[in-house]
């Protein structure tokens, strides 16, 4: 069978709609083309957006194209099993894996919006603060003592010593210091995310 002429068009009339503005609204999935785990990256020209049911069928044809027994074939296998959340005794249509894909996120989606607003998040009123002395992080609904900085996780769960430090002034560079390495660091790792 001609499994991969089958993937290409897929990929093509979903590349073809989104390009027209068909694909602008409603519930799709990010694709890597030639996949992550053979070799594929993060790039444009390698993710489409597809429907639960396209991307199911994708991974189904993507076992097809490669040759059983060979690495890649094996891949595709292990990630169209996680697709399905390794359930191997639930049987699964495309449309079947769409219409439930869309209902659980519907469902979570009114689960968690109704959960997790206002005081009935558990977050709500909290505020979290690092202990200088100890570099625990904790969550307060009030002002902490003295030795606790605004901030979660500043110090990475390590002391930073400030409590052998005498003159204010070098203990608020020292905090000022770190902070802005703590974000230079949280730039850094968002961008090489992206």
């Amino acid at each position: 069978m001609r499994y991969n002429e089958i993937y290409h068009s897929l990929i093509k009339r979903a590349k073809d709609e989104f390009a027209n503005g068909l694909r602008s609204e409603g519930y799709f999935e990010k694709h890597h083309i030639i996949p992550k785990s053979i070799s594929g990256d993060n790039s444009d020209e390698n993710l489409v957006r597809l429907t639960p049911r396209e991307h199911f069928i994708a991974h189904l044809l993507l076992t097809k194209i490669y040759k059983t027994g060979t690495s890649e074939h094996q891949k595709m296998i292990f990630a169209l099993w996680r697709m399905v959340n390794g359930h191997h005794k639930l049987k699964l249509t495309s449309r079947s894996y769409e219409l439930l894909r869309i209902q659980f996120l519907k469902y979570m989606s009114l689960v968690n919006s109704a959960n997790q607003r206002g005081n009935k998040n558990s977050q709500y009123g909290k505020i979290w603060y690092t202990n200088y002395i100890t570099g625990i992080s904790k969550s307060f609904k009030g002002t902490p003592e003295k030795e606790w900085i605004k901030g979660r996780n500043l110090f990475h769960g390590e002391s930073c010593k400030l409590e052998n430090m005498r003159n204010k002034e070098k203990t608020q560079n020292y905090i000022k210091t770190h902070l802005e390495r703590i974000s230079f660091r949280f730039i850094f790792v968002y961008t090489s995310i992206l």
